[in-house]
């Protein structure tokens, strides 16, 4: 009973390290919260948010004209949130401006140098405001270009990419920047999990864990194998 109670203990482990293991390193990677600064300064049910201003919570605005934070999009031109968001908030990318140069967000979050990572997020996209959305997502010095593919028929249409990097060192900056779009660049739902570590992986831990485990119930098994022969002689 024992080995068994073992067993159970190392695979409660395992569980737990694997969450912890793909627990989201984002803050705020559904635009949530914004520590209550926002007034709809855009008459729109939108508030811009300024250059070098970090007032939605984890993530700094960089670029010329500022970002847009929608609260609710249903005022916003009948846009809404990603569907990988509960929450009805999400980031315009374009800010103001109906061209580029567009802006970003980004935020640094700790890594482990030589550790593989997984980044995440939505790219909306609205026909009626032009042409299909675009944006660059960065991980340190691993980049690469998404396009939105909205068939043409859908105000609200949100891709779900991903970017796979290998951290160089204790900290990676994340970046978001728009790159091709007209009045709407969505972004929302943004994720980054550890997939892998530079140590060995969890499942191989757990199958060592789990062999041990098997040779110590062996082991106790024929300890007590002699002892019931005496008994019966």
């Amino acid at each position: 009973m024992k080995s068994y109670a073992l067993v159970a203990a190392i695979a409660l482990s395992a569980s737990v390290l694997a969450n912890e293991a793909r627990a989201n390193l984002i803050t705020n990677g559904g635009f949530d919260d914004v520590d209550g600064k926002f007034v709809d300064n855009t008459g729109t049910g939108g508030d811009v948010v300024a250059v070098g201003s970090s007032d939605i919570t984890g993530w700094t605005i960089s670029g010329n004209y500022g970002v847009l934070w929608i609260p609710n999009g249903g005022f916003y031109g009948g846009l809404g949130p990603s569907p990988g968001n509960p929450s009805p908030f999400s980031v315009d990318l374009t800010g103001t401006t109906n061209s580029s140069p567009f802006d970003s967000v980004s935020q640094t979050i700790a890594t482990t140098a030589g550790a593989h990572y997984t980044l995440t997020f939505d790219l909306g996209s609205a026909i009626q405001w032009g042409i299909q959305a675009g944006g660059t997502a960065s991980a340190g010095s691993t980049s690469s270009a998404f396009t939105s593919t909205n068939p043409g028929d859908s105000n609200n249409f949100w891709n779900s990419e991903t970017l796979d990097f290998v951290a160089t060192g204790s900290s990676t900056l994340i970046t978001l920047a728009g790159s091709r779009g007209q009045s709407y660049i969505g972004v929302d739902n943004v994720a980054v999990v550890e997939t892998s570590g530079t140590v060995p992986e969890l499942s191989t831990w757990v199958m060592s864990l789990l062999g041990f485990a098997g040779v110590g119930y062996l082991g106790s098994r024929r300890a007590r194998e002699p002892n019931k022969a005496l008994s019966a002689g």
